[in-house]
């Protein structure tokens, strides 16, 4: 997010950091989960300096921050609520967790929590009745919220998602209960969870002494008002995507009691204290407080979603298409080993430049020439998210040389040819016709340092201080072989999909084709935390789309890499067992002749000539090439092929030993029967390639310094 723009939503973020008050050189992120979905935790923030927080993540800036002062029926302008006269209790469906539940502490929300079915929650929508899931609740030391500017002791936070949502990534529910401390009456949650002066003997958790019953405080306290609004994770990345249910009514808690937790959070999780409630008004604005309401509608989500919105997705796998013959990806690579890359950043990830090789998916070849490691896995599989994902980006070999005169040339033709009103329409989609690439995605979890991420130099101290100062670095000498690194993972179940691009921009018209492994690889925390990009991997995360193409199961369809399929031209296009071009495997050569090709060839030099664009080649034509001789037939007598057509391709159509080269040139031969008579089924095509390096002197007689634009030219 540009710079302005945090500035406009929490100016003083940047004087702050100008007083060298916010921390630097802290990990991004910690092992923790969050409750809200995100597989770990942001750690690049302190409790003791919130006004810091929208520098790194933005969102903390926003204008639906929590927790929030609940201003009621006091003097002023914005201290009005709307009623609804609902009530709750009866809404509420908890559960009691049974046998010794473990009690954790939070350092991210700087509370006492336990997890499991806590039962659910049944809300209004404008479709009809929405249900939650408790899955989480904490108890904290002092209240977040405040009423009227007057804090709790105490507060419990329940944390619902939707049911049969994954999480609660893309909308929650907070139902909050407060506390007031007296020197009689004792919280029986409070001794259920086993808060006590003793319990900070135990470490960060334990077990509670017995079951433990969140609905009956929280039912207790909802017979009274209730208050809701829209609001925010508490602590970064700040995301304004929870409806918080705050309880007026406070429940009772021992003085010894509350100590106690004072005296668990200090120890550890580093305090008690969290970030202080904000006012209701702030940003010139008074925000909606609605009492007794049970209404919920989807809150918005982060803008950081791509133009074209068919990426990322969440991978349903047991919907997978598997009706084509099953294709192991090892087949479709053509990885090879790379010794040398360069190690960068950019906004959202960590990247990797070298020559790794590529796909050759139906005789296409996609070459491999970086490699991305984003923090924060951006594809699901049955709505499990990893805590990074490495993505392969291989793009369709040669279609670079020619990219400043295919601009050109689309430039001329929406200049002449195109509506106006179409072209601009595209632009405002953000469409345009290239590039065509294959995505190949590999999530990764915590575990165990990972070899390959260690050989592009994440895990080691003096690369990682390089990536938080966005210097790059080179890597000599090292070994990526991409086919071997990640075998792990893609010798398991794959899925093949047409998307788009995951990172704000233009959205090619072929769109993005995505290969995704299931299973994940294992990445140490210190290679996690060596990801220091600008955005943040929750701010960087767009939230799964809805399926707009087919995920198809272990195979590549085929016309997945053609944009224009030859099925129904004829069918020996498909079904034909001697189809060219070819992929020419010099090892498997069965013979080996002894005949001098150009000492058989009598061509002659051409003046004159015309180069015609034919669209997926340039072609020059003449009967005056001359021509080749051959020795056929059953008496031996040679047959004259005549060269009639020279045609220049980029990239060439057949390959050696799996390497594409960068052009073809083929001379197309026909039969001579006659002095002006040929026969276009007995032809011959003698092909040339040619590799990026010197220019060539054959090339530059035959192009001129301005290539024909259209076809047909």
């Amino acid at each position: 997010m540009p710079t302005s723009r945090v500035s406009a939503m929490l100016g003083f973020s940047v004087v702050a950091s100008a007083r060298g008050i916010c921390p630097t050189s802290l990990p991004p992120y910690s092992s923790e989960p969050s409750p809200f979905g995100w597989p770990v935790t942001p750690s690049e923030w302190e409790f003791a300096h919130p006004e810091c927080w929208a520098e790194k993540y933005p969102a903390c800036g926003g204008h639906r921050q929590s927790p929030m002062d609940i201003r009621l029926n006091v003097p002023g302008a914005c201290n009005s609520s709307t009623w609804e006269g609902h009530t709750l209790d009866d809404r509420i469906h908890y559960k009691v967790l049974p046998g010794r539940p473990t009690v954790y502490l939070s350092k991210y929300m700087r509370a006492a929590s336990v997890v499991g079915d806590l039962g659910s929650l049944v809300l209004k929508s404008a479709a009809g009745d929405v249900e939650f899931v408790a899955v989480q609740a904490y108890l904290t030391a002092g209240s977040l919220h405040t009423v009227n500017g007057q804090g709790a002791d105490a507060e419990l936070l329940v944390v619902h998602k939707p049911k049969g949502a994954p999480d609660g990534l893309s909308g929650s529910v907070v139902v909050s209960v407060r506390f007031r401390a007296t020197g009689w009456d004792r919280s029986q949650l409070f001794d259920q969870m086993g808060i006590t002066t003793t319990a900070a003997d135990e470490g960060p958790k334990w077990r509670a002494p017995g079951s433990v019953d969140i609905g009956s405080i929280v039912v207790a306290a909802a017979r009274k008002a209730f208050y809701s609004y829209d609001g925010s994770v508490p602590v970064p990345p700040c995301s304004e995507t929870v409806r918080y249910i705050v309880l007026e009514e406070e429940q009772p808690v021992h003085l010894d009691q509350v100590a106690a937790l004072k005296d668990l959070l200090t120890t550890h999780t580093g305090h008690f204290l969290k970030r202080p409630a904000v006012s209701r008004s702030g940003h010139g604005e008074c925000r909606v407080i609605a009492a007794q309401s049970l209404s919920f509608e989807a809150l918005a989500t982060s803008d950081f979603a791509p133009q074209c919105s068919s990426s990322p997705i969440d991978a349903s796998v047991g919907n997978a298409n598997r009706m084509l013959p099953r294709q192991s990806a090892a087949s479709l690579m053509a990885y090879k080993l790379a010794d040398h890359v360069t190690v960068s950043r950019s906004d959202y990830a960590v990247e990797v430049a070298g020559d790794f090789g590529g796909l050759m998916l139906n005789g296409r070849l996609f070459e491999a020439k970086k490699i991305l490691i984003r923090p924060v896995a951006q594809h699901t599989f049955n709505g499990t998210r990893h805590v990074a994902e490495l993505i392969v980006q291989n793009s369709l070999f040669g279609e670079s040389f020619g990219v400043a005169h295919r601009r050109l040339e689309e430039e001329t033709s929406a200049t002449e040819d195109e509506d106006p009103d179409d072209a601009e329409d595209a632009v405002e989609a953000g469409i345009h016709h290239g590039p065509h690439e294959v995505m190949l995605s590999v999530p990764f979890k915590l575990g165990r340092q990972s070899p390959l991420l260690l050989a592009m130099g994440l895990g080691n101290n003096e690369h990682a201080s390089a990536i938080r100062s966005g210097n790059a670095y080179d890597m000599r000498q090292t070994a990526i072989n991409l086919a071997a690194d990640l075998a792990a993972s893609t010798s398991q179940p794959w899925y093949w999909y047409s998307g788009g691009p995951i990172a704000p921009g233009v959205c090619p018209a072929w769109g993005v084709k995505w290969m995704l492994f299931q299973e994940p690889l294992e990445m140490s925390l210190e290679q996690l935390n060596a990801l220091v990009v600008p955005i943040s991997g929750m701010d960087s995360t767009t939230l799964p789309r809805h399926m707009l193409a087919q995920l198809f199961a272990n195979a590549v369809p085929a016309e997945a890499v053609e944009e224009q399929g030859w099925v129904g031209e004829a069918p020996i296009c498909s079904a034909g067992e001697q189809q060219s071009p070819i992929d020419i495997p010099t090892a498997s050569i069965s013979k080996v002749g002894e005949d001098n090709f150009l000492a058989k060839a009598s061509w002659k030099p051409v003046r004159g000539l015309r180069l015609v664009n034919e669209g997926s080649h340039l072609s020059m034509t003449s009967k005056q090439f001359g021509y080749f001789t051959v020795k056929a037939g059953p008496n031996g007598y040679p047959k004259f092929y005549q060269l009639v057509d020279i045609r220049l391709r980029m990239p060439s159509e057949h390959m050696i030993n799996g390497k594409q080269f960068a052009a073809e040139l083929q001379m197309v031969h026909k039969n001579q029967k006659t002095v002006l008579a040929f026969e276009d089924k007995d032809v011959v095509i003698a092909s040339f390639l040619f590799d990026l390096g010197e220019e060539s002197a054959l090339l530059r007689q035959l192009l001129p310094s301005t290539l024909p634009m259209k076809e047909g030219q």
